[in-house]
């Protein structure tokens, strides 16, 4: 068969167009299961069906959701907050940094999920689940700030060394130009000895100038290698001059964290923003599922509840009443209901 002049052009371009149909069906069936996944794992996580939440009004699955997101995104945030101090501040390896950030995002989803599942009871234990996440949701605030404000707090520590290093070298140098004053007044005869020339004494000063010297020198010289340092961060001294101002530390990282902040009004109000909503994020689980007004299907479930407690107690009941008969009284009992079976037949 012979093929008309473009026709394999067009078989091309029509084979290209059909797999980028496919391409686009297959993106959209993806997206649709991505879909149907974000919109049923609320409902996975709390524990409630999906398909019978479908029967009940909007407000029973918008309150459903809420909680089954605000369950899992604190689990999330820990996970992300723990890896990120292990691996950047503490400097671990990336399989320690891995499994800190699991364990604790499956502890901090247990206790989540526990509270979205549980049932309202008396307000101490209410009080109790609301302070515990209080607790909670600061100190995963005060990670989360360590892991946001990590290059501000080692900026923040370097400056602090490089400023208390030049001060020392300010002291050096003015205990140098002392001792040479002192050197200049003994050589002329204006100190207390009244002698002029290179003598006994102005020997002792000369040694003293130069271990003044020698001193201001050296922390120069510590002074240019730790401004190197902080511009190469790549070598060996660099991290050991890190694990030296003990930036490898979370207890030290939180106390810089709060000398910075105090000194910085803007630091200081981007740290508060921060820190509440890192504690809003943790708490509004606890709140919505405490104070949040009763959907139909929460009115519901605690209908089967109670119709599930009153069929116990009749039965535990019955079975008290039947105990406390005994076995003449259960007897005699039996022959009665025969007995008027028998009349009503």
């Amino acid at each position: 068969m012979n093929l008309a002049p473009g026709a394999s052009y067009d078989t091309c371009l029509g084979v290209t167009t059909a797999l980028q149909f496919v391409i686009i069906l297959i993106k959209i069936k993806n997206l649709t299961s991505m879909q149907n996944l974000f919109s049923k794992l609320p409902y996975q996580i709390t524990g409630d069906s999906y398909e019978q939440l479908k029967k009940y009004d909007p407000n029973s699955r918008k309150k459903v959701n809420i909680l089954g997101w605000f369950a899992f995104i604190p689990s999330f945030l820990w996970f992300m907050s723990c890896f990120l101090l292990c691996h950047n501040i503490l400097i671990t390896g990336l399989g320690i940094a891995l499994l800190s950030g699991i364990v604790a995002a499956i502890v901090i989803f247990i206790f989540e999920r526990n509270i979205v599942q549980s049932v309202k009871t008396h307000w101490i234990l209410t009080s109790l689940r609301v302070l515990l996440g209080l607790l909670i949701a600061v100190f995963s605030s005060v990670i989360l700030d360590l892991v946001i404000f990590k290059n501000d707090i080692d900026h923040f520590a370097q400056v602090k060394m490089i400023s208390r290093e030049e001060e020392k070298v300010k002291e050096a140098t003015s205990s140098l130009q002392t001792a040479t004053a002192r050197l200049n007044n003994e050589m002329e005869g204006a100190s207390d000895s009244k002698r002029k020339g290179f003598g006994r004494i102005a020997k002792e000063k000369k040694e003293q100038v130069l271990e003044e010297k020698n001193k201001l020198a050296s922390l120069e010289s510590g002074l240019v290698k730790i401004k190197f340092n902080i511009a190469d961060t790549s070598n060996l001294q660099a991290k050991q001059m890190e694990i030296g101002l003990g930036l490898n530390t979370i207890l030290n990282r939180v106390k810089l964290l709060h000398e910075f902040v105090s000194q910085n009004i803007l630091a200081f109000w981007a740290w508060f923003i921060l820190l509440l909503i890192g504690i809003l994020l943790e708490v509004f689980g606890v709140l919505t599922k405490c104070f949040y007004p009763k959907s139909s299907y929460e009115e519901d479930l605690e209908a089967i509840r109670t119709m599930m407690a009153n069929k116990r107690r009749m039965v535990l009941e019955q079975s008290i009443y039947y105990t406390n008969l005994g076995v003449t009284g259960r007897e005699a009992l039996d022959k009665m209901k025969n007995r008027n079976q028998s009349i009503l037949n």
